[in-house]
């Protein structure tokens, strides 16, 4: 929308409400996943402590790279430089992506937070870099989307499908 229609205030507040309710889903989404692995007992308790800390580690995080930069702008055009002939936009991109990704693999959280965590971060602190959006795009819809999709599609189990009432059960 925003590249369609420029920058309007209703784009804004859309993209803001559109954050808040994938933040909450999300949040949910690693509740609800760990209410039926583990039930209600104490892992579930650990696992509600973990999403707890992940997310203030990720604000001291930001806030401490954020003080960083100040200091150190120039960190912010070494890490993407302006004139980038090596792709080094995308491969710190993907290097936040995929260490975001193991890290909550590693601590049994849901993976979208961590790719939500890495899409925000550079969002947040690279938008000096204007090209980065649309190479992202490229390469995330042309290698990123299709692995998901077939990721989804080789571990759906179809037997499932063949379960009594699953569709009528709520």
């Amino acid at each position: 929308l925003r590249k369609e229609y420029s920058t309007k205030a209703w784009i804004t507040i859309s993209i803001t409400i559109g954050l808040i309710g994938e933040i909450i889903s999300i949040v949910v989404l690693t509740i609800t996943s760990a209410m039926l692995e583990f039930g209600f007992g104490i892992q579930l308790y650990k696992t509600l402590s973990l999403l707890v800390l992940v997310f203030v580690s990720i604000v001291i995080l930001y806030k401490l790279f954020i003080h960083i930069l100040w200091w150190y702008p120039e960190v912010k055009t070494y890490l993407m430089p302006k004139d980038d002939h090596l792709e080094q936009d995308i491969r710190i991109s993907m290097m936040i992506f995929f260490i975001m990704i193991a890290l909550m693999l590693y601590l049994h959280l849901e993976v979208a937070l961590g790719a939500f965590i890495a899409g925000s971060f550079v969002a947040s602190f690279f938008h000096h870099n204007k090209d980065l959006p649309s190479k992202l795009e490229h390469f995330g819809f042309g290698w990123l989307v299709p692995i998901f999709f077939i990721w989804v599609g080789s571990t759906f189990d179809l037997f499932s499908l063949l379960i009594d009432n699953l569709l009528t059960t709520s």
